[in-house]
């Protein structure tokens, strides 16, 4: 019962504003009453009963004053349609709103899509012959262009107003990983892990010699579009905070256009292309930080603060939705590159290209070089080896040849005419002498090396002899 109790006063103190400007009403209706109670009125036959006229017009401005919200759709009570009054209406629920004094402003509680800097069809893109940026919504004669079409979900086609594009120029160098934010926010449980290896300075702070082959690495200026997933919350903050929900589209949509490009400029475009997912999540969790929106995620148990992933908890609490919006998320689309741009990329991609095949070319070339060259140095090698163990071979068989010699009883002076004359028979082919006594030389050495080559006579068998008789 105590418990009850409790619940009827706090209903009654968040209403209490409302519940005292509807009592006071309702007061001067029964006063109003009280004076026309009995009162008659002959008009010819007819008598007018001026208290049941009023009763039964206080019963239908009742009747006329009750009203709701739908399936999707929260309200607030305004006095006056100024001044906000009384707690937000949830959804399928039936309130009074005093017909003349309050008016009931709903909003959709289903997550709104705000395209960034707007529809496709809005983005202004109109250029002259030279190819120069015209003036928003300006022909190049000086006429205004006709304004973008849209269909509506009812089939109604409206007219949208012209929007600039959002351009943000993208650095040719990446922050070390340890400063890059993506990065760090991407240790957090169940984040996308960071795809880049991004470059880094030197010891000295310079950026490395050697050139990215990526053109995707170049500072460029690229047009980037995001959408933005957000729905009212808490609606007496909401209205404290932007009064009309067409103002609270433009400032969020000033916020995140200001987070979007801040974000985007650091690193180049290739980090961009490779995080995007991770880039959005960061994005949106600065959002938040503008608006005050608290959110929370639970994992395994454990709960993370302000998790680029995290949600609003159920029933939300008015300090965790300060300006009464709910950052449901934001997703980064893939950069516009313009006509001219790709054309430059795509040269650098085929300069790019051509250099590493030259590059690879002369790689090859002198690769084959080396390996000829060590192919050829290992053959000498291997020729060189030969004739040196050939050559050891003849000494070992001459030594081996001299020895034997020596055992047969030859002298130093025989064995080595001999040798002589080996040589002259196995080098020389033709010999031609102009002098008398180098033909005298050899023909000795020839003779004497024959002679010593010559074997001694075996010895005779010795005489039979006869038997004694």
């Amino acid at each position: 019962m105590n418990l009850l109790w409790k619940r009827v006063q706090e209903w009654i103190k968040a209403r209490m504003a409302f519940l005292v400007i509807v009592a006071g009403l309702y007061f001067l209706f029964m006063v109003v009453l009280v004076l026309l109670w009995g009162n008659r009125t002959p008009l010819g036959k007819v008598v007018v009963p001026w208290d049941w006229i009023w009763l039964a017009t206080v019963v239908g401005y009742t009747l006329a004053s009750i009203t709701g919200t739908g399936l999707s759709e929260r309200a607030s009570k305004f006095l006056f349609a100024k001044l906000p009054i009384g707690m937000e209406i949830p959804p399928q629920t039936l309130t009074l709103v005093p017909f003349g004094l309050f008016t009931l402003e709903r909003l959709s509680v289903e997550v709104q899509e705000l395209e960034l800097p707007g529809e496709s069809e809005q983005i202004w893109s109109g250029q002259d012959k030279e190819g120069r940026e015209l003036i928003l919504g300006l022909k190049e004669d000086g006429s205004p262009a006709p304004l973008p079409k849209k269909m509506g979900e009812n089939g109604e086609v409206r007219d949208l107003p012209w929007v600039q594009p959002v351009r943000a120029t993208l650095d040719d160098m990446n922050p070390s990983v340890c400063k890059d934010p993506i990065a760090i926010v991407s240790n957090l449980p169940d984040m996308p892990k960071f795809q880049i290896a991004p470059l880094t300075l030197d010891e000295d702070g310079k950026a490395p010699e050697e050139e990215p082959e990526d053109p995707a690495s170049k500072r460029v200026t690229v047009e980037v579009r995001g959408t933005l997933l957000w729905r009212p919350r808490v609606l007496p903050n909401f209205w404290r905070s932007f009064e009309t929900f067409d103002k609270a589209k433009e400032v969020l949509r000033k916020i995140t256009i200001s987070e979007m490009t801040s974000a985007l400029q650091v690193g180049n475009l290739a980090r961009m292309l490779a995080n995007q997912e991770l880039l959005g999540l960061y994005i949106a969790t600065k959002i938040r930080e503008r608006v005050d929106h608290q959110v929370i995620y639970t994992k395994d148990g454990q709960i993370y603060h302000n998790h680029p992933k995290g949600k609003t908890p159920e029933p939300p609490d008015p300090d965790d939705c300060r300006r009464g919006v709910e950052i449901v998320g934001f997703l980064l689309r893939p950069p516009d590159l313009s006509h001219r741009l790709n054309t430059k990329i795509q040269e650098i991609i085929e300069g790019k290209a051509e250099a590493g095949a030259m590059r690879r070319r002369a790689e090859g070339t002198k690769e084959k070089l080396r390996l000829e060259g060590e192919g050829e140095r290992h053959r000498l090698e291997q020729i060189a080896e030969g004739e040196r163990a050939q050559e050891r071979g003849k000494i070992i068989g001459r030594k081996e040849g001299y020895a034997a010699l020596k055992e047969i009883g030859m002298t130093s002076t025989e064995i080595l005419a001999a040798d002589t004359a080996r040589q002259i028979a196995e080098n020389v082919t033709s010999l031609f002498v102009s002098d008398q006594a180098p033909l005298s030389g050899v023909l000795g050495a020839l003779a004497t090396g024959r002679k010593s080559l010559e074997l001694p006579p075996a010895p005779s068998p010795p005489p039979p002899t006869n038997p004694p008789n």
